[in-house]
């Protein structure tokens, strides 16, 4: 049944009206980030649904997660991780 559903949400257009929708809405989404860190390197295409936030030499991963949360930001970064993407991980 959710095979059929499928097939007539991708043969009916349907699928193309939420995908167009959903790509606006990353787009909206990611010019407010943009207006918030436009300051800072922030990567990611405009209808990605992620955004990586390239942090300062002097700034840890661990820093920058209690800074947001006093800032009542609540953002999960383990160190090993950020570390991991800004050298291996080129965003678009």
């Amino acid at each position: 049944m959710m095979a059929e559903l499928a097939a007539r949400i991708i043969n009916d257009g349907v699928s193309d009206v939420i995908l167009e929708k959903r790509r606006a809405y990353s787009r909206e989404q990611n010019l407010i980030v943009s207006q918030y860190l436009g300051d800072y390197k922030v990567n990611g295409a405009p209808e990605c649904i992620f955004r990586w936030l390239v942090l300062p030499d002097d700034t840890t991963g661990k820093a920058f997660e209690l800074r947001a949360y006093h800032a009542g930001v609540q953002v999960y970064m383990p160190q090993n991780v950020l570390q991991w993407v800004q050298q291996n991980l080129r965003a678009p």
